[in-house]
């Protein structure tokens, strides 16, 4: 069993923008698992690093605080 603390989801409508997004992005450097095909786990601590970078590349992120 593994317990993950300090992480982000990241989830998209369509595999394809994932996919996109790690090559396009940091994103694929931060993530830790992959949960579907729609859905990441990322570090945490890449969290506001990835935000940032997908806004200045003109993607709009929601966030969602728990």
């Amino acid at each position: 069993m593994k317990v993950h603390r300090n992480v982000t989801i990241v989830e998209v409508d369509e595999a394809v923008l994932l996919t996109e997004l790690e090559a396009a992005t940091g994103l694929s450097g931060a993530v830790i698992r992959r949960l579907s095909p729609t859905v990441v786990v990322i570090d945490d601590g890449r969290t506001e690093e990835l935000l940032g970078e997908l806004v200045r590349r003109g993607y709009a992120p929601r966030t969602r605080e728990p």
